[in-house]
């Protein structure tokens, strides 16, 4: 059976690479840690124990942030790095001042794809940050107003990822002298960047809940979907 040689297509090292044994152990241990936090984070609710409930959630966040930015000083890998990785990350950024490779496109297809995460992220970043996890809960929620719900927030990140995705593909366009497929990827992503858009500043509309059932037509959203699919 053929097996596609992913450390040389994205040019990495064997000491970059996780092994599963290693992978397991990471996910257990940070798995092991969110049941925790949740443990402690419940007791404090109850008032079985006598701490701030913020205080556990906070740290949970600093741990993995402190994971995934820093994997080269973890306890679980010695000599992993994410260098290659961040520098996808800055090159998909930077798009289209930058060349688009395979690492780039890559990291592009998962930010494309964890939009709902990386809005959850900014959340959290703002609360823990601004230091709103300090104040009494019935004075929070400046964060949720900013970055959740119909909010400015919630529409620029929701949308960016499709738009540097959108100028990727003109990047590819431009560099290979070759339309397709990369402009009918670009439209692709202006149609969808339309409509998240709509849907983030709009979300009654983009629920249905102001269409009437005899208007609904599940052929569009068929070929929606079939429109979405990578080419």
């Amino acid at each position: 059976r053929a097996r596609v040689n992913y450390l040389f297509l994205f040019e990495l090292r064997d000491d970059e690479v996780l092994d599963p044994g290693a992978a397991l152990a990471l996910g257990t241990q940070q798995l092991t840690l969110c049941l925790l936090s949740l443990l402690l984070f419940s007791k404090c609710m109850l008032s079985e124990l006598d701490l701030d409930a913020s205080l556990f959630p906070v740290l949970l966040f600093l741990s993995m942030a402190f994971t995934l930015t820093t994997p080269h000083l973890g306890w679980w890998r010695r000599g992993y790095t994410a260098s290659g990785f961040l520098r996808a990350l800055a090159a998909f950024f930077s798009t289209p001042f930058s060349p688009v490779s395979l690492w780039s496109s890559f990291v592009g297809d998962i930010v494309t794809s964890l939009v709902r995460p990386l809005v959850d992220l900014a959340y959290s970043s703002c609360y823990v940050f601004s230091g709103e996890w300090l104040r009494r809960p019935d004075r929070q929620g400046s964060c949720h107003a900013a970055i959740c719900g119909a909010s400015p927030g919630n529409a620029l990140l929701t949308a960016l990822p499709l738009f540097f995705r959108f100028l990727q593909n003109l990047r590819v366009a431009h560099d290979t002298r070759r339309r397709v497929p990369a402009l009918p990827n670009a439209l692709k992503y202006a149609v969808a960047l339309l409509v998240v858009l709509f849907g983030a500043l709009h979300p009654a509309v983009s629920s249905g809940q102001r269409l009437r059932t005899s208007d609904y037509n599940p052929w569009v959203q068929y070929a929606w979907l079939a429109a979405y699919q990578p080419v």
